[in-house]
């Protein structure tokens, strides 16, 4: 069965590798977030240092990193059903279980390394073009971006259940689309708080929020600077809580779906 599994997602690597969807996707995605990094000082703004920036943009990039995630998934799970490469797998002999687990498996990895390179190309442009500053520091960065992690391997699971139930890509992406609109309009009518815990079983926005918001306040003194510091670090028992909310998501998830695959009747 490992050996099968390790097939099927060969093969499923292989296609990806040529699959020019998935690289449009990527380049784009890195151009998004590059041009977001870019933006202050392509409006000829001189405030922000390295920290600032982003902290200003972090948002912002990792809520169009879902829709990244939702596109990708939809690409590794869902078009296999519109060109048939899934069922001819199972005519084939391979067992559904084999073939579920090595899509989810490739679409998990493939969508969070997506999510997580639009990030990397936010902080590297930041870091290229603004000046360094002392607002926070690099390990509590790193603790940030790797408290993503697990939310994205959550939301990926959601949209891998997801991809199994509607079979297009394009439903997925809508979904996806539909949820974050739905929730964001919600959470300008006032119940932010509320809405955003709520609203993070699904969507994880609750979760992403915990994350890329920063507690910040400005040191004066006399005849000396002015210093911008943000709280550096998510709280211990907030971030081991959020991680294994999401894993356990997750997992819940991809149980979900593969007892509807395995139950369903595909022609």
């Amino acid at each position: 069965m490992k050996s099968n599994i390790g097939n099927i997602m060969r093969s499923q690597m292989y296609q990806l590798v040529r699959n020019r969807s998935l690289r449009a996707v990527l380049l784009g995605v890195i151009a998004v977030s590059v041009f977001f990094g870019a933006a202050d000082h392509i409006a000829g703004g001189t405030k922000n240092n390295t920290y600032d920036n982003i902290v200003l943009m972090l948002s912002m990039i990792v809520n169009l990193s879902m829709f990244t995630i939702a596109i990708v998934t939809g690409i590794v799970c869902a078009d296999d059903f519109t060109d048939k490469t899934a069922n001819y797998e199972l005519t084939s002999g391979r067992l559904r279980s084999e073939s579920y687990a090595a899509r989810a498996i490739v679409s998990v990895i493939i969508s969070v390394l997506s999510a997580l390179l639009m990030v990397f190309a936010l902080i590297i442009t930041s870091f290229v073009l603004y000046p360094r500053g002392c607002s926070l520091t690099n390990a509590a960065l790193a603790q940030r971006v790797l408290l993503l992690i697990p939310v994205y391997i959550r939301i990926s699971c959601f949209y891998v259940f997801l991809s199994y139930i509607f079979k297009r890509p394009i439903a997925v992406v809508g979904i996806c689309y539909a949820m974050i609109t739905v929730l964001s309009i919600m959470m300008g009518m006032g119940g932010e708080g509320e809405t955003a815990v709520e609203g993070s079983v699904l969507t994880g926005m609750g979760s992403f929020k915990m994350i890329c918001s920063f507690n910040e306040w400005y040191a004066y003194g006399l005849n000396t600077s002015t210093y911008h510091v943000y709280e550096p670090y998510v709280e211990s028992g907030t971030a081991v809580q959020l991680v294994a909310v999401s894993l356990a998501a997750g997992a819940l998830y991809l149980l979900l779906g593969y007892s509807f695959f395995h139950r369903d009747d595909i022609q």
